[in-house]
C-alpha cells in the first residue's frame, strides 16, 4: 500500500475578498445591512403562535445572513 500525504498551504483572506476595496466586499456589506433591517422586522412576528413554516423561513433567512456576516468577518 502506498502512503498518501497532503501538504496544507497557508490560508489567505484573499480566499474571501481581494481586499477592502474589492467590490464584492462592499456588496456583501450592503447585503448584511439589508438583512439586519429585514430580520429586525421579524421581531414583532415572534410569538408562541408563530406557525412552523413561518418560523423555518425566518431561521433559514437568519442562517443565510449569518453566513454572509461570518464571511465578512473572515
Amino acid at each position: 500500500m502506498t502512503e498518501q500525504t497532503y501538504t496544507q498551504k497557508a490560508w489567505s483572506l484573499k480566499d474571501l475578498f481581494e481586499g477592502f476595496d474589492d467590490p464584492n466586499y462592499e456588496a456583501t456589506f450592503k447585503k448584511i445591512e439589508a438583512g439586519v433591517e429585514k430580520f429586525e422586522a421579524y421581531r414583532d412576528q415572534l410569538s408562541p403562535e408563530l406557525n412552523e413554516e413561518e418560523f423555518v423561513n425566518i431561521i433559514t433567512e437568519y442562517e443565510q445572513f449569518f453566513r454572509l456576516a461570518h464571511r465578512l468577518g473572515g
